[in-house]
């Protein structure tokens, strides 16, 4: 029932399992999603489930307030039974709208992992560096800061930022 009310609730519905070995397997074929179940599954609970599930997926467990003796853990949602339509939809909707965030922040983040510096570049930084710690007196975090500053001010990158610091040394 659930799997065709979120169905044609507009929602993509890619598996409908009975048991949690099920669960996984799907969720291995699957590259992100939100689970769906109860408290007890036919092999397993949902607590062994959700520690099993690849950090990409979120769960959402239907179950009585009373089967919940203490807080379940971060990043798993809770939906008491009985449920509404409508609760349901707005839930999933949440949850899906949290999760889309996650998934952008996951993804600026691995967008963000630089590569490696070219070794010229690297000298050229440091060589900036050295000027500003001799001409300047700055320490070398202090100098790194500031190359780090003018990058930035400028909108361009640390190796440019430290090649205008270097020229401006060897104009005076």
């Amino acid at each position: 029932m659930i799997r065709n009310f979120l169905g044609h609730s507009g929602y993509v519905v890619a598996c409908s399992c009975m048991s949690g070995a099920r669960a996984l397997e799907a969720c291995d074929k699957l590259e992100d999603g939100i689970v769906i179940c109860g408290y007890r599954l036919s092999d397993m609970l949902c607590l062994d489930l959700y520690d099993s599930l690849p950090k990409a997926f979120r769960m959402l467990v239907m179950c009585s307030p009373q089967v919940w003796e203490y807080a379940p853990p971060k990043g798993l949602e809770v939906l008491d039974m009985p449920v509404r339509a409508a609760e349901l939809k707005a839930r999933v909707s949440s949850l899906e709208e949290d999760f889309t965030q996650w998934r952008e922040q996951e993804r600026r983040r691995k967008g963000k992992r630089r590569l490696p510096r070219d070794p010229q570049e690297e000298a050229l930084i440091l060589e900036a560096k050295a000027l500003l710690e001799q001409r300047r007196s700055m320490g070398e975090a202090e100098a790194h800061r500031y190359l780090q500053k003018l990058a930035m001010d400028t909108g361009v990158s640390l190796p440019e930022a430290a090649a205008k610091v270097k020229v401006s040394f060897q104009s005076r």
